[in-house]
C-alpha cells in the first residue's frame, strides 16, 4: 500500500504471487508462505501485475521483513522460493475448501 492501514481496514488488492516459505518454531517446522499483493489503487505498484513487474530490490525486502520479524518473535523463516499469481490462487482457494 501507498499509506498505513490500520487493523480491519478493508483494501481492494490484485494478488501478485506468492513468497513460499517454512517456518520454525521450537524445533517445529511448518509451511509459512506469504501471500504478496498491491493494493488495486497503488499509485507506486499501479502497474505490477506479477512478480516479475517487481525490482529484485523490492522482493529481497519483503523477505528480509519476514526473516527479522520472526527472528525477533524467536522463529526461524526459510523463504524457499517466488511463485507467480496462478500458486498464489491455487493456495487461496485451497484455503477456503
Amino acid at each position: 500500500m501507498d499509506e498505513p492501514g490500520y487493523p480491519g481496514l478493508v483494501v481492494t488488492i490484485h494478488l501478485l504471487g506468492v513468497l513460499e516459505a517454512k517456518q520454525t518454531e521450537k524445533s517445529r517446522t511448518v509451511r509459512s508462505d506469504r501471500l504478496i499483493a498491491r493494493a488495486s489503487e497503488s499509485r507506486h505498484f499501479g502497474d505490477a501485475q506479477t512478480l516479475r513487474d517487481l525490482s529484485t530490490e523490492t522482493l529481497e525486502q519483503f523477505e528480509n521483513f519476514f526473516v527479522t520479524y520472526n527472528r525477533l518473535r524467536g522463529k526461524t523463516f526459510h523463504p524457499l522460493r517466488r511463485s507467480g499469481r496462478r500458486e498464489a490462487e491455487r493456495l487461496v482457494r485451497k484455503a477456503t475448501i
